[in-house]
């Protein structure tokens, strides 16, 4: 298991550094975490500041190598209409 850490990136500079990360299983697994909780909080935006599709989080591991970027913009899941 290796740690990540997911730095929340505003615009292009990084806001909120992630001091403690998550243990994950590897690149894929932290890319797949990042997607998550992105979702998770894009879901949830009224509990956060506005302007969330401006957000990323920038994945790096312990030893800090940059794994990529995942926009919340990317994240946004549309309804569909039903029938």
């Amino acid at each position: 298991m290796t740690r990540y850490f997911f730095n929340i990136v505003v615009r292009r500079r990084k806001a909120i550094p992630d001091p403690d990360g998550d243990e994950l299983a590897g690149d894929k697994g932290a890319t797949a975490h990042a997607k998550m909780i992105a979702r998770d909080m894009l879901e949830r935006r009224d509990s956060y500041k506005r302007g969330l599709e401006h957000w990323a989080f920038e994945i790096t591991s312990g030893n800090g190598r940059l794994v990529g970027v995942v926009p919340f913009s990317g994240q946004i899941r549309t309804r569909r209409k039903s029938n």
